[in-house]
Parts: C-alpha cells; structure tokens; sequence
C-alpha cells in the first residue's frame, strides 16, 4: 500500500474510533490491513490524553495534555515547536446547589455568547419540568429555579420565559444535538448549571416536591496561554513541500469544566502514533 494510500486509510479510522476508545471485534481484521498500525498505541494515547480531567482549553488538563504530547514527541527523537497565544476563555470556577442539608457539585453551562449567567447567588422553589414537552404547560415558573433532563431541546428557553429564574439540567449528557440546544445565538444572561449523578437524582426528587433550594457558583472570562505544538518530519522525496497532518490538542463542551474529549483524543493518538 502506498504512503498517500496509508495516511487516507488512517484518516478514515476517525469514523470507526470516534464512537469510543475501544474498537469493535469486527473492526480489527480491516485495522490489520493498514500494516504496523497499533492500535493499542493510539487508544493508551487517548486514555492517557483522557486522564487528565477537562482539556479545554486554559483548564488544569489542557495544560497537562500539552506536557504528554511534548514529551511523547521528545521521547520519539523529535523537537516540538511551540506557537503560543492567548485566548479568552469561560472559566468555571465551581458550583454547588444546597437543599436542606445537602450539597450537590454542579457545573456551569457554555455562556450565551458573551453572557455567563452566573448571579453568585440564588435561591428559590425548585420545579421539575422534565424534558418539558407538557411539564412547562403545567408548572408556573415565575421566580423559580427550572429542573429539566438535559434531553429536553431548547426548551430551556422556554422555562426562561415563563419566568424561571434559574435552569438547572439534569444528566446524564450524552447526545451531541441536544448539548448544540443548549446554546443560543442571543446572550441570555440566566443561571445555568448541569448535576449528574446521584446528585442529578437528589435533585430530579426535590424539584419534584418543590424543595426550595440554593446555587452558588463562580464563573468568570479569563484570559490565558494556548499552544499550538508543531513537529517537523523532513520529507524522504520532494522535501521542498509541505503536508500538514494536525488534530485539536484542547476539546471542547457544552459543560467546559467537563470536557475530557475522547473523540479529539483519539485524533492525537492516531498522530503520535504516526
């Protein structure tokens, strides 16, 4: 198989890695056609990469990614170049909802645009509206704290117009169109936090009884270093041109202080593995 032929064979296992770090039985007799690729290499990358918590950017685990790769590319006799610059970047800085004695970690949503939604403090009834298909007909939101399934759309927005005061959503978080409906394209200033969990249940119940309830949370813009990590390979034949091969290093979500990002992980396996 020719080197071209290689790289677009390697490419295309994005789409069969992407759904998890962990290939299918079925997948590995057409992973054995490529030749010297390890598999296992790329996917101990990823979990390494994976480890490390959120890697988005300007969080603890970006910093850390940018440290494996650089010495994953030293320890493979290679120089890495390092672009630096900054970047502005939503930073969460924790968030806890307290009901009666209990105290649930919560995580703070991406902003609304430039609007973080982040008050300091709020209290108030909580109110369950679920996925909010009929929920939102039902329940009178004004100055209350909406609860809703993070599998509810954008109809968060609707829970803010009818007066909801705060959103708190519910995880698990696993569908990308529904994190896509949770960002809108105005910059609607409210309170929004995501629990999983046991805590997602503690809350799913208390919403359900109308608890009241109280959130706490600091989220700010804060400006800081990003890389960009450059290896050059000289080139065996026409080393007069160039052939750029890049991934993110950084991941991103919907949730940014929960962003460990196995799908970029991958990707940046795949070229150490190169």
């Amino acid at each position: 198989m020719g080197r071209r032929a290689y790289f677009v064979a390697v490419l295309a296992l994005v789409a069969l890695l992407n759904v998890g770090l962990e290939a299918q039985p079925s997948a590995r007799p057409q992973l054995a056609l490529l030749g010297g690729f390890d598999l296992e290499e790329v996917v101990r990358h990823a979990k390494a990469l994976t480890s490390f918590g959120s890697r988005f950017t300007g969080y603890p685990g970006y910093y850390e990614a940018v440290k494996y790769v650089n010495s994953t590319l030293r320890d493979l006799g290679l120089e890495a170049e390092v672009h630096r610059f900054p970047v502005a970047v939503p930073y969460d800085l924790g968030a806890a909802i307290f009901v009666g004695n209990e105290r649930v970690r919560a995580h703070h949503l991406y902003p609304n645009l430039v609007a973080l939604g982040s008050a300091g403090v709020v209290e108030g009834e909580l109110a369950y509206v679920g996925r909010g298909t009929e929920e939102l007909s039902r329940v009178d939101l004004s100055g209350r704290i909406a609860v809703l399934e993070f599998e509810s759309g954008g109809r968060w927005v609707e829970a803010l117009a009818g007066g909801a005061k705060a959103l708190v959503f519910l995880g698990p978080a696993r569908d990308r169109m529904e994190a896509l409906a949770k960002i809108s394209t105005a910059p609607l200033d409210v309170p929004r936090v995501y629990v999983e969990g046991e805590g997602a249940a503690l809350l799913r119940e208390a919403a359900r009884k109308g608890l009241k309830a109280r959130i706490e949370g600091a989220y700010e813009w804060r400006r800081v270093e990003a890389y960009n990590v450059v290896a050059r390979i000289p080139g065996s034949s026409e080393p007069e041109k160039v052939v750029v091969l890049a991934a993110h290093l950084d991941s991103g979500s919907i949730v940014p202080a929960l962003s460990p990002g196995a799908e970029e992980a991958v990707n940046v396996g795949l070229l150490l593995h190169l």
